[in-house]
This record gives C-alpha cells, sequence and structure tokens, in this order.
C-alpha cells in the first residue's frame, strides 16, 4: 500500500462571503483533498466526510478482519462478511 497522510483527518470548512470552500487535512493541517465544486455543497460535505473517516475507518476493517479470521465460521454468511471486509481492504490499498 502507498503511504497515505497519517490521520486522523477533518472536515475543514471554510466560509466565504463569496463562496464556501471544503476541504479535507491531515492532523499537520496539510490539504489531503479538497471538494470538486461540481457537486452540490452538500454532495461535497458528505463526502468530505466520508474521506475524512477513511484512515479510522481503515484500521477499524482491519481489527474486523483479524477478529472474523480468529473465530471460526458459524455459516455462510459469516464468510461472506469476512470476504466483504478483505475487499474493501485491498481496495483502499490499491489491490
Amino acid at each position: 500500500m502507498s503511504k497515505h497522510a497519517p490521520g486522523p483527518w477533518a472536515v475543514v470548512d471554510l466560509g466565504y462571503d463569496s463562496g464556501r470552500q471544503v476541504y479535507v487535512a491531515d492532523n499537520t493541517g496539510t490539504t489531503v483533498c479538497d471538494c470538486d465544486w461540481s457537486h452540490t455543497d452538500d454532495e461535497c460535505e458528505a463526502n468530505a466526510r466520508l474521506i475524512a473517516a477513511a484512515p479510522e475507518m481503515y484500521e477499524a476493517l482491519k481489527e474486523a478482519e483479524a477478529e472474523l479470521y480468529q473465530v471460526p465460521p458459524a455459516d455462510n454468511e459469516q464468510l461472506r462478511t469476512l470476504e466483504i471486509v478483505r475487499a474493501a481492504i485491498a481496495k483502499a490499498e490499491g489491490k
């Protein structure tokens, strides 16, 4: 996996009189990404919140994978959940 900016990330919403700027910054204040203004304000804010949560969600998925792997599968639904978790991790890692 290529290294991402260290978390936590936060949504930064600057209200300007002539318009708004919404972006996500890491814990040093460096911009991780900014909003694509081809979307509505609500969509930009929702996208920014989702992106800001990415480092924590990635870590949560890694922990969930480890826990699911340790427990013998009770049924096909548990196996399906493990596959979904692993697919999301692989997507985050660019695999």
